[in-house]
């Protein structure tokens, strides 16, 4: 073994880790961009993930945030 083995579930938890990563950065972006519309997938998305993953607004510890939008993927609502 050289070290770089990874099992299927490993790799998926990861998977969705960067998916809420992901998430949280595109919505972000959308909250910058107001007053422009987002794509109407993406907004809803969006707008999904905020019912559970709170903006920010400031600059702040993102731990938190990051493992409700690692929740908010797993459950499989970013795919609804």
């Amino acid at each position: 073994m050289n070290g770089l083995e990874c099992s299927a579930p490993t790799l998926f938890v990861g998977a969705q880790r960067v998916g809420a990563i992901e998430l949280l950065t595109v919505a972000r972006t959308f909250d910058l961009r107001v007053p422009l519309k987002s794509p109407k997938a993406a907004g809803a998305v969006r707008d999904r993930s905020r019912k559970t993953v709170a903006g920010t607004e400031t600059d702040c510890f993102l731990s938190p945030k990051l493992e409700a939008a690692v929740q908010f993927v797993q459950r499989g609502n970013a795919i609804d």
